[in-house]
């Protein structure tokens, strides 16, 4: 006869211990897939930057890059949005001006001269703001990774002399300190 009250508990016991193992996978999984999204996007921000600094770069251009990548994918998965509204003013602003400058060419130059300058400054923003967070993201994914980089290398350091480890941590800590008080000073 089957003995159920030690069958449960072992039925439970089995399911706890699984989920125990299997939901904190499913997180690192999930957090690995979107730093590999962010990655990507980030890769996609650099070239779409370097893109829109050449001066014979039109609408059409930024769509063929801009396909190249499954960038509405990346918008559903990943939680951070300037980015895509910074594309989509900078994809605005390169049709509006194209425009403008087409209306420009067909009309007399005064009556939408006005027009093309505003959309001319429009443009001028969006490639600059969109430039500014492209290069922000770089550059606060350098100083991530450099950051884990030193946490690996203490947490090697710990298991091989654990006081000299503490010791030199301290010692950077305070030289960071240091250099922080000394930038403050020099007026930055």
């Amino acid at each position: 006869m089957i003995d159920w009250p030690n069958a449960l508990t072992g039925f439970c016991f089995g399911v706890v211990t699984t989920l125990m193992f299997w939901i904190p996978d499913r997180i690192r999984a999930i957090r690995q897939r979107h730093a590999e999204l962010w990655e990507s996007w980030k890769v996609a921000m650099k070239e779409i930057e370097l893109l829109t600094w050449k001066p014979e770069t039109r609408n059409r251009d930024i769509y063929i890059a801009r396909t190249r990548y499954p960038i509405d994918l990346w918008r559903t998965v990943l939680k951070e949005r300037e980015g895509f509204h910074l594309l989509e003013q900078l994809e605005m602003a390169y049709s509006t001006v194209e425009h403008f400058a087409e209306k420009r060419s067909t009309k007399p130059p005064t009556a939408s001269y006005l027009e093309f300058e505003q959309a001319e400054t429009f443009w001028n923003d969006s490639r600059i703001a969109f430039a500014n967070y492209s290069r922000g993201a770089q550059s606060k994914g350098y100083s991530e990774l450099v950051q884990r980089e030193q946490r690996r290398q203490f947490r090697r350091d710990f298991l091989r002399n654990p006081m000299r480890a503490v010791r030199e941590s301290r010692s950077r800590a305070k030289q960071l300190k240091t250099f922080a008080a000394e930038y403050r000073s020099a007026g930055h």
